[in-house]
């Protein structure tokens, strides 16, 4: 069965601890994967789930149920393609202030 069906099989196949520390539901890992792919940096999974907690607490501790577990998985993955959105602000006022 599994061989039929490979091709829909995320990459985690069985428990990982990694996914209790991270806090993670499952529908969420299934949406983090597919972004990861869209954006070629499947590789990045474990710097994501890493980021999460980091995500939530800045948040204030959501609850990661829809909707706001697509928006901490989301900014998890923007700051890690993009590190310098964990960079401190820049000083620079925007056009009009």
């Amino acid at each position: 069965m599994r061989k039929k069906y490979h091709a829909f099989e995320g990459q985690l196949k069985g428990y990982d601890s990694r996914i209790l520390v991270a806090q993670v539901p499952g529908g969420m890992l299934t949406n983090l994967e597919g972004q990861l792919k869209q954006q070629n940096a499947a590789d990045k999974l474990d710097q994501v789930l890493a980021e999460i907690p980091r995500v939530r607490e800045d948040l204030g501790f959501i609850p990661l149920v829809t909707p706001t577990s697509q928006i901490v998985g989301t900014q998890a993955v923007l700051n890690v393609l993009d590190r310098r959105a964990l960079q401190k602000p820049s000083r620079r006022k925007p056009p009009g202030y």
